[in-house]
């Protein structure tokens, strides 16, 4: 997962080496760049096609050997309302990654996979530690 490896990459010395992970950009700031590109051109794909990914986050995000990312668990835009109710059933929702109308209104559409993409990139740059705080707010 995406998020893993940001987590790993900023406690390391150096930040694309790894034993399970041959990158061959020398550049890590670079690396990140090409991470966000690929989240993005995937985000832009899933619209294209009417699909929704209420649950985007680094953790939603697989990484290949190579570096390149694929998105995973999305769901038809219609579908979407459904899967949003279900996070802001749990104990501690994922509100860092919902925009004010998905949490207040409720609803969900593919603009509010927008904000989850920009809470994304944050995770990307920090390394993964974008939204930690918030995560923890229970909504009981």
């Amino acid at each position: 997962m995406l998020r893993n490896y940001a987590r790993r990459r900023e406690s390391q010395s150096h930040p694309i080496l790894t034993e399970s992970i041959v990158l061959p950009v020398e550049d890590w700031k670079l690396q990140l760049t090409r991470f966000a590109l690929d989240v993005g051109e995937g985000m832009m794909f899933l619209r294209q096609n009417n699909i929704c990914h209420p649950g985007i986050c680094s953790r939603k995000v697989l990484l290949s050997r190579y570096g390149t990312c694929k998105l995973y668990d999305f769901v038809p835009e219609e579908s979407a309302q459904n899967t949003l109710i279900g996070f802001l059933e749990q104990k501690c929702p994922p509100l860092a990654w919902l925009p004010p109308e998905a949490i207040f209104l409720r609803r969900y559409s593919w603009q509010a996979d927008v904000w989850a993409f920009a809470v994304v990139l944050w995770e990307i740059f920090s390394f993964g530690k974008a939204g930690l705080g918030i995560r923890s707010i229970t909504m009981k």
